[in-house]
């Protein structure tokens, strides 16, 4: 298994540093003030993002909370991200960016309930997952770490009970939910 730090950059590499990704949770959930969680923050991807804020980054990885916490701003815990141990209402934004791979269809229902019950009246998600490209990079994708897009883009809008966008970040395509509940 590769090293988070290492998992980062090969990733990374691939997806033009993030910066689509990164661009879109700045515009959808940066400012001053607010309370985020990151469900499945692997080793603090987007924590400096949220630097300044109240953030709390939860993987199930003792690895890369490990390294989150030597290298990234925030607080961090281990857990699963369908039955996270903190208060009701305790934030009012979340983030889940490639949780999706890791779930089975169950499991992302109970995750949705999950974030409906850590949120704020109000609050919102945003749900990031990478989908397979028609173009001939899904080749790639077999090397790069981590776990491979497993649904279709069609089945996504019923998943999440709601629109989804998709858009490319380097060679790598993603789609974008946004959830609220109110």
């Amino acid at each position: 298994m590769l090293r988070p730090g290492l998992r980062l950059v090969a990733r990374a590499l691939a997806a033009a540093d993030f910066a689509p990704v990164r661009a879109r949770i700045r515009a959808e959930m940066g400012g001053p003030g607010r309370r985020s969680l990151d469900l499945g923050c692997g080793p603090g991807l987007f924590a400096d993002v949220f630097a300044g804020e109240d953030y709390v980054g939860l993987d199930r990885s003792h690895r890369n909370i490990a390294w989150a916490r030597r290298a990234r701003p925030g607080a961090y815990l281990v857990g699963d991200p369908c039955h996270v141990d903190l208060p009701d209402g305790r934030f009012d934004q979340a983030l889940a960016f490639a949780l999706l791979e890791t779930l089975s269809d169950a499991g992302v229902a109970t995750m949705i309930q999950e974030l409906r019950r850590l949120l704020v009246p109000g609050g919102r998600a945003f749900v990031f997952t990478e989908v397979t490209a028609e173009d001939g990079t899904a080749r790639l994708r077999r090397f790069l770490p981590g776990p491979p897009p497993k649904r279709p883009l069609a089945s996504l809008p019923r998943l999440l009970g709601a629109p989804v966008e998709t858009f490319k970040s380097g060679l790598l395509r993603f789609a974008q939910a946004r959830l609220r509940w109110d």
